[in-house]
């Protein structure tokens, strides 16, 4: 019998499994919690070594709030490496802040203990949430009364090894926490709380601005309540941060956001990161194939734009046909942020994980081992493929994202999953 065929068979038509009584522990939930705990001492221990280091991106967020506190411009480079260096050293390697204030304003709190207390408890929340990020989606895809906790283990581990996850971990970084929120927004909107999914999806967009792509989906499905809750939501969270902290930060953001984006004026750390080999996005990939002596050209963008505009229509065609999954829509928004945004760094590469189990568990329930192994392949490249292997090696993990983009664009057979 088929190894995979054979975890994935229910307990009461496994004959295997009924012809060894003990074997049965692989469907119980104790066994499962005992070796989530297991797995989780083991990443704790992993960890350990690092839990008071200097962390690469908390850092950043670190220097943030206390420039709340100082009231600099935080999204100026030379004000911001001036309070890094007064409050690390000039030796320390920290990145600029270009994120929305609202992350920095919520870690305010935390920011004000001393840097080590602050890292090592960001640290263990990171482990913590990234735990949560599988087992809220293992909660959101899975329907079977009764699952093969063997297997479920197994992935668990898979995920939580891979690279975009220690990443994430070892950096200090907090897509976990992205990610997260966008899945109780979807588990909300399962319940038809959809406020909460709203709100949740709202402050998402506000740590890291690209869950917006999210709201094309309600778009097409023309859900305006849902539009008008998520508008209503974001002038909510924009109100209290302005009573709160006041709306320099907000001021400062919006200049500098233009400036980037807007008005094409590059900064010493665009420069450089939109051209990062580590950058693993579409956009770096197509500069360092086309131009690399030329950031910026209008040749290189007019090219990034055609892509962008393939992306986007057979994403939207895709979702036509399946307007009533949520999940499916979610799952290919998801990446087509990732392989869009100008730069996409190997940790934000978790957002595989939710369109990974969507066509995993469809496929294990038709019996379809072909995909399945396709799949698998897939993912493993995306999470555990080396970080540096020399142009255009390095871009692997963007070619398999690209390609489970694919399989979920053009999958007629996967069914839908009514939200």
């Amino acid at each position: 019998m088929n190894l995979v065929h054979f975890l994935n068979k229910p307990v009461s038509s496994c004959c295997q499994i009924k012809s060894i009584p003990a074997l049965n522990i692989i469907y119980k939930k104790p066994f499962f919690y005992a070796v989530m705990f297991l797995i989780f001492l083991f990443i704790l221990l992993q960890m350990w070594p690092f839990l008071t280091g200097i962390k690469v991106d908390d850092t950043s967020y670190y220097t943030t709030a206390h420039g709340i506190l100082d009231n600099i411009n935080i999204y100026d480079e030379t004000e911001f490496y001036a309070l890094a260096a007064k409050l690390f050293g000039q030796s320390i390697v920290v990145w600029p802040y270009t994120y929305p204030p609202l992350f920095a304003q919520i870690l305010l709190p935390l920011c004000l203990l001393q840097y080590q207390t602050f890292t090592a408890i960001w640290m263990i929340f990171n482990i913590i949430a990234g735990f949560a990020c599988i087992f809220l989606t293992f909660k959101l895809i899975l329907r079977e009364k009764q699952n093969n906790y063997l297997l479920l283990s197994l992935i668990v581990l898979f995920c939580l090894e891979s690279q975009p996850f220690k990443l994430n971990i070892l950096y200090g970084q907090a897509h976990f926490i992205v990610y997260l929120l966008i899945i109780l927004s979807l588990l909300f909107f399962r319940k038809q709380e959809f406020w909460l999914s709203s709100l949740f999806l709202s402050l998402a967009t506000f740590i890291k601005i690209f869950p917006v792509i999210f709201m094309l989906y309600f778009l097409l499905k023309k859900d305006f309540k849902y539009i008008k809750n998520f508008i209503l939501s974001s002038l909510a969270i924009l109100f209290l941060s302005i009573v709160a902290f006041g709306s320099k930060m907000w001021i400062d953001y919006i200049f500098y956001f233009s400036d980037i984006f807007l008005k094409s004026k590059r900064t010493l750390f665009s420069l450089h990161f939109n051209t990062y080999q580590n950058n693993k996005s579409l956009r770096a990939f197509l500069f360092n194939l086309i131009e690399p002596g030329a950031p910026g050209s209008s040749k290189l963008g007019l090219i990034y734009l055609i892509f962008i505009a393939l992306f986007l229509v057979l994403s939207i065609l895709a979702i036509l046909r399946r307007k009533d999954d949520i999940i499916y829509a979610f799952s290919i928004l998801g990446l087509v942020a990732v392989v869009l945004s100008p730069m996409s760094w190997r940790h934000h590469y978790v957002m595989v994980v939710l369109p990974f189990f969507y066509l995993l568990f469809q496929y294990l329930r038709e019996k379809r081992y072909i995909p399945v192994l396709i799949l698998c392949f897939l993912v493993a490249l995306i999470f555990y493929y080396p970080n540096w292997a020399g142009f255009p090696f390095s871009y692997m993990i963007l070619f398999a994202l690209i390609g489970l983009l694919a399989m979920l664009l053009f999958e007629p057979r996967v069914k839908n999953v009514q939200a």
